[in-house]
């Protein structure tokens, strides 16, 4: 989990002027790969609007705004795809992924620890799709119903 951590804060986390975690796509390639492509986006999350207001400051100055959604403001920052989350605000890791619809997506990454669902490995390394089956990720999975049918 260090090599992890290491890669991490090297790329992204510490270069940043606040704490914040890391989740999604980005950490399964580094699983898989050992390292992630410069096309995948790096999901960064954090657990304070303060935070948010600083990181969206620090990357008008210092990264290309691509584009923003209600849900996140994506920059190109030192050639990443750095996806900011501004809808998802955690108390702790274990909040942050516990917030996850599939098992494969429940693993996070701060400057100093990893945190993920106890079945993560196992899932990743099987290719498995396997709902995360808790209260929170299914309340997320209706948000997520609801705003695709009001797509259609």
């Amino acid at each position: 989990m260090k090599e992890c951590i290491d890669y991490f804060n090297q790329i992204i986390l510490g270069k940043l002027p606040v704490k914040a975690a890391v989740a999604g796509g980005a950490l399964r390639e580094f699983f898989i790969e050992h390292t992630i492509n410069p096309k995948t986006d790096i999901d960064l999350y954090v657990d304070s609007s303060n935070k948010i207001d600083t990181l969206t400051t620090f990357f008008n100055r210092n990264a290309r705004l691509q584009y923003e959604t209600d849900y996140a403001s994506r920059y190109i920052f030192d050639s990443l795809k750095v996806d900011l989350v501004h809808n998802i605000i955690y108390d702790n890791l274990e909040d942050l992924i516990s917030s996850f619809d599939f098992t494969v997506c429940c693993c996070a990454v701060d400057n100093t620890r990893v945190m993920h669902h106890p079945s993560y490995f196992e899932h990743l390394k099987d290719k498995m799709i396997v709902l995360n089956d808790n209260e929170k990720a299914l309340e997320s999975m209706k948000d997520n119903v609801s705003i695709l049918s009001r797509l259609q």
